[in-house]
């Protein structure tokens, strides 16, 4: 999830937004008032960077609900594949597999 820090052109406080339109504490940044007051600051790489509370705890909800989404997707596609007969992609399961000894050609040909 790319989340984008924003700061306040009066203060020293930065906000974060991962849709470009809205805060995580809902201060609407499309708005003609809130243009010239709030800049684009760049990408945020850690969490600690955000000062608004507000918007720390929404964001942090945000990405916590999208990597538990994309967990039990990942899960849900490792037990299909399972369910399929492929655990692992590009290796053969031989357990439970038995060789059944035959005689060799020549035998088999002294037979008849």
């Amino acid at each position: 999830m790319d989340i984008t820090l924003v700061t306040a052109a009066g203060s020293e406080e930065v906000h974060g937004t991962d849709n470009e339109k809205k805060t995580g504490c809902g201060i609407n940044l499309l708005k003609p008032e809130n243009v010239t007051r709030y800049r684009r600051a760049g990408q945020m790489t850690d969490l600690k960077e955000i000062t608004c509370e507000k918007c720390k705890a929404s964001l942090a909800k945000k990405m916590i609900k999208a990597d538990k989404k994309e967990m039990a997707k990942l899960l849900k596609e490792e037990k299909q594949r399972e369910k399929m007969g492929v655990a692992d992609e590009g290796i053969v399961p031989l357990g439970n597999t038995t060789a059944k000894i035959t005689g060799s050609q020549n035998a088999k040909k002294k037979e008849e």
